[in-house]
C-alpha cells in the first residue's frame, strides 16, 4: 500500500506538494493492475476488487494523515477516534477510484472474450474519450470534497488542493471557485500526466524493432504531450494568470490600518488544562506572557481557544487591571455559561471568544458554532448513552447560531474582526458566513492544537485555514495554544515566521506583529457567491457517474468510437495478454 503512503506525503510533516500531482493518477492506474491480476488468476474483473483497491490505499493514507490524533492524552478515545474517522474518510478514494473504472469500462472497447472480458489497454481508448474521462475524474473528486465538507457534520481536512499551498499561481483561483477550484487542477493534471505515462508506455512496447527503437525517448515525449496538452493549457494559463494577479498586488495601492497585535502562546499541555489543581498555574504563565507582551505597546492582545481557566475573584481583578492600565483591546477564550429562560436554575454551556475593551469591560461575545466530534460533543448520547466514556467531557456543548463581528477602535479607526474557534477555520462554507459581515476585515481564529502535542496537526491546521484568507480576500490572524500561531496575508502567504531564529512553533512564547490591514474592499466572487463551483461540480459528477453506469451496461454507446475523432488516433498495443 505505498500509494497511500504516496498521498501522505503530500502533506505535512513531508510536504512534497508535487507529490499530490502524481498520487490520484496512481491510485486509478493500481486499481488496473488489480484488474489484471485477477484475470490472470483466472477471474473476472469486478467494480468490487476496484473499490475494495481504493478503499485499502485511502486507509493507509488517512491512518498516516491522521497519526496526530494517538498524541491525545486521552487514550482510550485516540485509537478509537483515530481508527473508526479513518476508516470512514478511505471511502471516499474508494468511491473516485471505483468511479473512474465505471467510466472507463462505459467508454472503453467492447468485451472481447478472447481477452477475459474486459481485459484492454488504456491506449485502446480513444483520445477523445480519455480527455473526458480526466476532466470528469476532476469534477468527481470535487464532488466528493464537497460531501466530505458537510455529511456528518463535515471534516473538510487536507483536501487536495491543500497540498499546493505553496504554489501562488494556483491559490488565486480560490477567491473563484474555493479550495475545490486548486483540487480540480490537481486531479485534472494527474490523471492526464499519469494516463499520458501509461499510453506512451503500452505504445512503445508495441515500437520494439529497428528504427524507431532509436527514437524511444522522443516518441514517448510526444505521446505524453500530446495527451495532456489539453490540461496543460487550462492549468498554465491559471496559473501565469495567478502570478500576474500575485505581481499586481505585491504592492497594494489601496490604504491600509497599522494594527500591532500580541499573540500569547502559553503551550500549556492539555492533560493541565483539565484539571482544576492547574489552574494557578496556567493563570502565571498566561499573565507573565501577557506582561511582557504589554511592554510593546501593542493595539490588541489575544489568547487562544479555551485559555482563560477557573479564576478567583482577586486573580479575575487583577487581570482587567493589567488590560484597564494598559489601555488595549483584548480578545480571549473560555468556556460560557448562559443561564435558559424560565427560571429553572439549568445552564447552557459555549465555547466561546470575548472582546474586552480598554476599560477592562466585556462588549462582545461570539459562541462557536461548529463543534468537535467527541471533544465538545458527543454524538447520539441520548440514544446511546455509553459513548461519553469514550471523550474526555462529562456532556455537549451548545453550538452558537449566528457569526459576531468583533468591533474595534486603533487610532480613530474601527477595524472589524471575525472570530473564529478551533477547527472553525477549516470549513470553506462556515468561515465565507463570517467574512460575509459588514466590515470585517480579518479573521481571527483561536484555537489549541495542544490535544496532539508537537505534532503535524498544528502545520496541517494551518495550511488548510490558509485557504480562507485567499477566497476571502482578507487576513487571516491564528493564536494557538503550542502554535501555529501566525498569519496569512490575502495571497495566501505565510507570515509572522521572518525572524523566528531558533524559537520553536511550539514552545510558550509571544509574537508582536504590525499588521497592514486593508480598508476592505469589494469582497470576491467566492465571498458573494460560495460554492457554485463546487456545487457545479457536485452535480455533474453524479449524472456522469449515472451515466458512465448505465452506458457500461450497455456496452454500445456513442461514445466508445470517441464520438468519430478518438478511433483514429488509437495505435498499436502489441500482445494484450501480456
Amino acid at each position: 500500500m505505498g500509494l497511500g503512503a504516496l498521498g501522505f506525503c503530500a502533506f505535512p510533516p513531508v510536504d512534497w506538494g508535487f507529490c499530490g500531482w502524481v498520487f490520484p493518477g496512481l491510485w486509478v492506474v493500481g486499481a488496473g493492475w488489480v484488474q489484471r491480476q485477477a484475470v490472470k488468476a483466472g477471474g473476472k474483473p469486478t467494480g468490487r476488487k476496484v473499490f475494495g483497491f481504493g478503499y485499502g490505499v485511502g486507509l493507509v493514507f488517512w491512518l498516516l494523515d491522521l497519526y496526530w490524533l494517538l498524541y491525545n492524552p486521552f487514550p482510550s478515545g485516540a485509537v478509537a477516534g483515530w481508527l473508526a474517522l479513518s476508516a470512514y474518510l478511505a471511502l471516499y478514494p474508494a468511491v473516485f477510484v471505483w468511479g473512474i473504472w465505471k467510466g472507463l469500462e462505459a467508454i472503453g472497447p467492447k468485451e472481447n472474450p478472447e481477452r477475459g472480458g474486459y481485459r484492454w489497454r488504456w491506449s485502446e481508448v480513444p483520445w477523445v474519450n480519455r480527455q473526458i474521462l480526466y476532466a470528469w475524474g476532476a469534477l468527481l473528486w470535487v464532488a466528493l470534497e464537497m460531501v466530505r465538507a458537510r455529511f456528518l457534520s463535515g471534516f473538510p481536512w487536507n483536501f487536495l488542493g491543500v497540498s499546493q499551498h505553496a504554489q501562488i499561481g494556483l491559490l488565486w483561483i480560490a477567491r473563484w471557485t474555493g479550495v475545490y477550484g486548486v483540487s480540480a487542477c490537481v486531479v485534472w493534471g494527474s490523471l492526464g500526466l499519469i494516463g499520458g505515462v501509461v499510453v506512451a508506455w503500452e505504445r512503445l512496447r508495441a515500437r520494439t524493432k529497428g528504427f524507431q527503437t532509436l527514437f524511444r525517448p522522443f516518441w514517448g515525449t510526444t505521446m505524453v504531450g500530446l495527451e495532456t496538452a489539453p490540461m496543460w493549457l487550462v492549468i498554465g494559463g491559471i496559473w501565469l494568470h495567478g502570478i500576474q494577479e500575485a505581481w499586481k498586488e505585491k504592492s497594494p495601492s489601496h490604504p491600509s490600518i497599522s494594527l500591532r497585535v500580541a499573540m500569547v502562546q502559553p503551550s500549556i499541555p492539555q492533560r493541565l488544562i483539565f484539571d482544576p489543581n492547574e489552574a494557578a498555574y496556567r493563570y502565571r504563565v498566561l499573565l507573565r506572557l501577557t506582561r511582557q507582551a504589554l511592554k510593546a505597546k501593542p493595539d490588541l492582545v489575544v489568547w487562544p481557544e479555551a485559555s482563560l481557566p477557573n479564576l478567583s475573584q482577586e486573580q479575575y481583578e487583577a487581570l482587567f487591571a493589567e488590560i484597564r492600565q494598559a489601555g488595549v483591546w483584548f480578545v480571549f477564550g473560555a468556556e460560557d455559561a448562559v443561564p435558559v429562560p424560565g427560571g429553572s436554575n439549568r445552564f447552557r454551556y459555549y465555547n466561546a471568544a470575548f472582546l474586552c475593551s480598554p476599560e477592562g469591560e466585556i462588549v462582545q461575545v461570539y459562541h462557536k458554532r461548529h463543534l468537535v466530534p467527541f471533544g465538545e460533543m458527543i454524538p447520539l448520547e441520548r440514544w446511546i448513552p455509553w459513548m461519553r466514556y469514550l471523550t474526555p467531557i462529562p456532556e455537549s456543548l451548545t453550538p452558537g447560531d449566528r457569526p459576531v463581528r468583533f468591533q474595534i477602535s486603533v487610532h480613530g479607526r474601527e477595524v472589524g474582526l471575525a472570530p473564529l474557534i478551533c477547527f472553525e477555520d477549516v470549513f470553506p462554507h462556515l468561515v465565507r458566513e463570517h467574512a460575509r459581515l459588514p466590515g470585517v476585515q480579518v479573521l481571527l481564529n483561536m484555537t489549541n492544537d495542544g490535544w496532539f502535542g508537537e505534532s503535524a496537526a498544528q502545520w496541517q491546521h494551518a495550511w488548510n485555514a490558509m485557504f480562507r484568507a485567499v477566497e476571502n480576500g482578507i487576513l487571516l490572524l491564528r493564536c494557538g495554544n503550542n502554535g501555529l500561531t501566525c498569519w496569512f496575508d490575502t495571497q495566501g502567504r505565510f507570515r509572522g515566521h521572518e525572524n523566528r531564529s531558533n524559537r520553536s512553533v511550539y514552545a510558550p512564547q509571544i509574537w508582536i506583529w504590525d499588521l497592514p490591514v486593508p480598508v476592505r474592499s469589494q469582497p470576491t466572487y467566492y465571498t458573494r457567491y460560495g460554492d457554485r463551483f463546487g456545487w457545479t461540480c457536485t452535480v455533474l459528477g453524479m449524472l456522469g457517474l449515472g451515466g458512465w453506469i448505465l452506458a457500461g451496461r450497455r456496452r454500445g454507446s456513442l461514445f466508445q468510437t470517441g464520438f468519430g475523432l478518438g478511433k483514429r488516433m488509437t495505435g498499436p498495443v502489441g500482445n494484450p495478454m501480456e
